[in-house]
C-alpha cells in the first residue's frame, strides 16, 4: 500500500532562490513590505470606504517598523498565510476581488530574510478583538502567541538588519526605495526616525485626471526624466485598464535600443523596462503607464506573457498610430520634425501599416545619388524609382550617376527596400526598379561609328591585357570627364571572382581537396565576366588610344584598372596591390628611361 508524504522545505534553500534568481535586488523587501501594507489597507476600504489609508515606517538603528491600518489578520488567517510559503492572503473571505490587490503570490514576506534573520508581525484582525504575534525565523521555524495589546485594527512588521545587510536600513536608502515605487500611491506614507520625518507620496497621480492636458503631462515627463520633449501621445487600454503617456524624444536613438520609462500597477511603480508592454517599433517614445487589471510575475518586476499582454500591446500600438494620423492632418510641421529625428522608428511603423505608409511617405527622406529626397519627390520629378541593394553598390555608382543626373536611392539601409518597392502599391504602377552597379553603364552615351572604329583596336588590346582578370573592356561618354573608367562587376562574376581566389589560395598551400572543390563551383559558372568601362570624354583615355607604346599602354590599363577597383570601394586584394605597384614602378623606369 503506497504511504503519502509531506514535501519538507529547505527556507534557506527558498531566500537562496529568492534572492539569486526572483528579486533583482535585496532591497525589494521594503517594495514587498510596502505592497503587503497597502494591500492590507485595499481590503480594508472595501469594507470601510471611509477608511483613511496610512502607512508609517519608522526606523531606529538598523531596525524598521512598518504599520498599517489594513484589515489585519485573525489566528486562522496567520497559520494559512504566513506560514505557508506561496498562499497568498488575499483572501475571499473578504469577498475582494485578487484583481484588486498589488501582489497574490504569498511570497513577499520572505523576501524579508534575504536582510533579517528574524520577522516579527504583530497583528489585529477587524473580525476580532484578539492581537497575535507572529515570528518567523530563516531557519525555518515560527511561534504563535496571543499578547495583551490596546491596538487598532491592522499590522505592524518588525524587521532587524543581519550582519553585512547595514546599508539596507539606511534612512536615505529607504526613504529613496518608498519613494522609487510609491510616490503614487494612494494612501499617506510616511517615514520616521529619532530625528526625521518625511512624507513619501506627496504627489498627485497624473493619470488620475479625467482629461488628458497635453501641458500638464509634458511637466510631468521633464519632472520624472529630467529631459525635454517633442510631444507626448495620450495612451489607454480598455483591456489593461491602462492610462498615461508616451513621450517623443527629442534625441536619435539606435534601433536595437531597449524601451525604458515607468510602469507602474494599481499606482506602484513596476518597472522601468517597457519592452513587453511596447510594440517592438517604438523605441523613439518613453512611457508612464498605470495599468489596473495586469497580471504580474512571481517578482512583481515584469508582466506576465499570455493573450492579455498581446491584447494591451496592441491597443497601445494602436494610441502611437492614431496620433500619427491626427499630427499629419492637423500639424504636419511637427511631424516632419519628429519623422527627421525618428525616421529608422517610423520606418517600421510604415512598413507595419498600410494607412501609416501612405502618410509617412510623403515625409520619409531616402539618401539618393542626388542628395535626400522622398520617393514622391524622385517619382514626381523623374516618373521612376531606382534603387541599390547594398550600401557598397550604391557607393560604387553614386558619383557616376550624380553626374549624368540619374536619380539612385541608397537601398543598403535597415527596412530601405520594403518602404521603396511598396511604393509600387501605394501608386498602383510598376515604377520601382533595383539597379545593379554594371546597369549603370547602360545609361551612358554610345560612340559614334567613326569613334568606334578609332577605338576598337584599343579595345581588344585592353582585353588582352585584363583577360586574367576575368574582366572585359568597353568604352563610351559618361560625366564627369575626370574619371577616365570605371569598374562594374556582377553578383556571378564576382562570385566567379572569389571562387577563383581561394582555388589559386588554396592550391598554393597543397590543399588539392579544397582547390579541386572551388573548380568544380568555378566550372559551373564559367563565363561570368566584370566590365572596366572606358570614359571617351576623359583626355587621358584618348591619349591612351593613340598610344603607340603597347607596354606603356599596358601599364597605364593596369593602373586605371586597380585605380577604378578603389574609385568604386571594391575589395583590394594583394594581387591588386601588386599589380598597381608594379606598374607605377613600370611607368617611373619608362620615364627615366628616356631622359638619360
Amino acid at each position: 500500500m503506497d504511504k503519502n508524504y509531506n514535501f519538507q522545505v529547505n527556507l534557506d534553500g527558498i531566500i537562496s532562490l529568492l534572492s539569486d534568481n526572483l528579486y533583482s535586488n535585496p532591497g525589494v523587501f521594503v517594495r514587498e513590505v510596502l505592497q503587503n501594507a497597502v494591500d492590507a489597507i485595499t481590503a480594508h476600504k472595501k469594507i470601510n470606504k471611509d477608511l483613511e489609508g496610512a502607512i508609517n515606517f519608522e526606523l531606529y538603528d538598523d531596525t524598521l517598523i512598518i504599520e498599517d491600518n489594513g484589515v489585519g489578520l485573525t489566528l486562522e488567517d496567520i497559520h494559512a498565510f504566513l506560514s505557508v510559503i506561496g498562499q497568498s492572503s488575499k483572501r475571499e473571505s473578504l469577498k475582494v476581488s485578487k484583481s484588486d490587490f498589488i501582489g497574490r503570490f504569498g511570497i513577499g514576506l520572505l523576501s524579508c530574510f534575504i536582510v533579517c534573520d528574524e520577522i516579527t508581525v504583530i497583528t489585529k484582525s477587524i473580525n476580532s478583538d484578539e492581537v497575535y504575534e507572529w515570528k518567523g525565523r530563516n531557519d525555518g521555524t515560527y511561534s504563535i502567541k496571543k499578547i495583551e495589546a490596546d491596538l487598532e485594527s491592522g499590522t505592524r512588521v518588525y524587521l532587524k538588519s543581519k550582519k553585512g545587510y547595514e546599508e539596507f536600513f539606511d534612512y536615505d536608502y529607504i526613504y529613496n526605495t518608498l519613494k522609487y515605487y510609491g510616490k503614487f500611491l494612494p494612501y499617506q506614507i510616511t517615514l520616521n526616525s529619532a530625528d526625521k520625518s518625511k512624507r513619501i507620496n506627496k504627489y498627485f497621480v497624473p493619470w488620475k485626471k479625467d482629461v488628458f492636458n497635453k501641458e500638464y503631462w509634458l511637466l510631468i515627463g521633464k519632472e520624472e526624466f529630467k529631459e525635454n520633449f517633442i510631444d507626448c501621445i495620450p495612451m489607454k487600454s480598455k483591456t489593461g485598464n491602462i492610462n498615461g503617456a508616451a513621450y517623443i524624444l527629442s534625441r536619435r536613438v539606435s534601433i536595437s535600443s531597449k524601451i525604458k520609462g515607468k510602469i507602474y500597477v494599481k499606482d506602484m511603480f513596476v518597472s522601468d523596462s517597457c519592452d513587453k508592454l511596447m510594440p517592438s517599433w517604438a523605441f523613439f517614445i518613453k512611457p508612464i503607464l498605470n495599468a489596473e487589471n495586469m497580471r504580474l510575475t512571481a517578482s512583481r518586476e515584469d508582466f506576465f506573457e499570455d493573450s492579455t499582454l498581446e491584447k494591451v500591446r496592441n491597443e497601445i500600438s494602436e494610441c502611437i498610430k492614431n496620433y500619427f494620423y491626427k499630427l499629419a492632418a492637423t500639424d504636419k510641421k511637427k511631424l516632419v520634425e519628429i519623422i527627421n529625428v525618428h525616421y529608422d522608428s517610423l520606418k517600421l511603423m510604415a512598413i507595419e501599416d498600410d494607412e501609416l505608409y501612405r502618410i509617412m511617405i510623403n515625409y520619409i527622406p531616402f539618401e539618393t545619388s542626388l542628395g535626400r529626397k522622398t520617393l514622391w519627390n524622385i517619382y514626381e520629378e523623374y516618373k521612376y524609382i531606382k534603387y541599390t541593394s547594398t550600401v557598397d553598390e550604391f557607393k560604387q555608382i553614386e558619383k557616376t550617376a550624380k553626374a549624368q543626373d540619374i536619380c539612385i536611392i541608397n537601398g543598403g539601409y535597415v527596412n530601405d527596400i520594403e518602404l521603396i518597392e511598396k511604393f509600387n502599391e501605394c501608386i498602383n504602377d510598376y515604377v520601382v526598379e533595383r539597379i545593379r552597379p554594371e546597369d549603370i553603364t547602360e545609361e551612358f552615351e554610345e560612340l559614334t561609328i567613326d569613334e568606334m572604329n578609332e577605338v576598337f583596336n584599343f579595345v581588344n588590346f585592353a582585353d588582352k591585357v585584363l583577360m586574367k582578370e576575368r574582366c572585359i573592356c568597353s568604352i563610351k561618354k559618361f560625366n564627369p570627364s575626370e574619371i577616365p573608367s570605371i569598374y562594374n562587376i556582377s553578383e556571378e562574376a564576382k562570385f566567379l571572382k572569389e571562387i577563383e581566389n581561394t582555388k589559386e589560395e588554396a592550391f598554393s598551400v597543397e590543399d588539392n581537396l579544397f582547390g579541386e572543390i572551388a573548380g568544380i563551383f568555378q566550372n559551373q559558372i564559367e563565363g561570368s565576366c566584370a566590365n572596366l568601362c572606358f570614359n571617351y570624354n576623359n583626355f587621358l583615355v584618348k591619349q591612351l588610344v593613340n598610344c603607340s607604346d603597347k607596354k606603356l599602354k599596358k601599364t597605364v590599363i593596369e593602373i586605371l584598372y586597380v585605380q577604378s577597383l578603389m574609385l568604386g570601394h571594391h575589395p583590394i586584394k594583394k594581387i591588386d596591390n601588386e599589380l598597381f605597384t608594379g606598374g607605377i614602378n613600370t611607368l617611373i623606369n619608362l620615364v627615366l628611361d628616356r631622359r638619360q
